[in-house]
């Protein structure tokens, strides 16, 4: 049994989409047995809150949590910009959190909000390939075929989980290693004359 991360309801194993709401996000755990759908104070706790100038990003920790949250902030007349259902569950799915934006002056002004919201600092930037994955997009340079199939297809991959950070690397460390290989050639070239 799963837990659907929108409404809470449970589904089957097998159910690739919520039979309630068809949201495609499940929790990995199941509910504790005895458990009831959280209040608005429990969902809550936990929460994060980044601020980025005129706005406050809450990082709520499930799909549903943020739509609660927003719900109570909306209902308090204080806009709450929400991802819509495709683009939650992809935040979710890659970093463990739903985002939600409201104005800073609404959350200086709520009181109540800040009193359960605890301040991080921003995250640290993404990371990159790494230097093993540097040396491998350089060797893809030099396997030509097998070489740019891999490489399309990590460079796919990357983009798809969002990670631009590794797509560009990936990219750049490709193009190096072409560079390398042409003046290696030119290079033996020049020698054998």
């Amino acid at each position: 049994m799963k837990k659907c991360a929108r409404c809470g309801l449970v589904n089957e194993n097998k159910a690739e989409t919520c039979t309630s709401c068809g949201f495609t996000v499940f929790e990995e755990k199941p509910p504790h047995a005895g458990r009831t759908k959280p209040g608005p104070e429990s969902a809550h706790s936990g929460v994060t809150a980044e601020r980025h100038g005129a706005m406050v990003t809450l990082k709520c920790r499930t799909p549903a949590e943020a739509c609660l949250i927003r719900e109570n902030l909306e209902s308090a007349n204080v806009i709450a910009l929400l991802p819509d259902d495709e683009e939650m569950a992809l935040q979710y799915s890659q970093k463990g959190y739903v985002e939600l934006e409201i104005p800073a002056a609404a959350y200086d002004s709520a009181g109540d909000l800040r009193s359960i919201v605890e301040f991080s600092a921003p995250p640290p930037p993404a990371p990159g390939i790494g230097t093993s994955g540097k040396l491998l997009a350089m060797l893809l340079a030099a396997v030509i075929v097998p070489g740019l199939l891999i490489f399309a297809w990590l460079l796919t991959s990357y983009r798809k989980h969002g990670e631009e950070t590794k797509a560009k690397e990936l990219k750049l460390w490709f193009l190096i290693g072409v560079g390398a290989w042409v003046l290696f050639i030119l290079a033996s070239l020049a020698f054998s004359l």
